[in-house]
């Protein structure tokens, strides 16, 4: 009888842990795309900004 109680609690810890580790995975795949796009409209801005420095640069010297 305490192997089977035993059991039971096993495996319904068992099944929590793997519902909470696929809901760890669903809420990382869905925050993914809005990260992706929080880091490439960052590399993208950062890219801007390095080209106006050297722009503003270019300006200085030729006036």
């Amino acid at each position: 009888m305490f192997f089977i109680s035993f059991s039971f609690l096993l495996a319904a810890r068992v099944t929590d842990l793997f519902s909470q580790m696929a809901n760890r995975m669903l809420s990382f795949f869905q925050d993914c795309p809005s990260t992706l796009v929080g880091v490439i409209s960052d590399v993208l801005l950062r890219f801007r900004l390095q080209n106006y420095k050297k722009e503003m640069r270019v300006a200085n010297i030729s006036h």
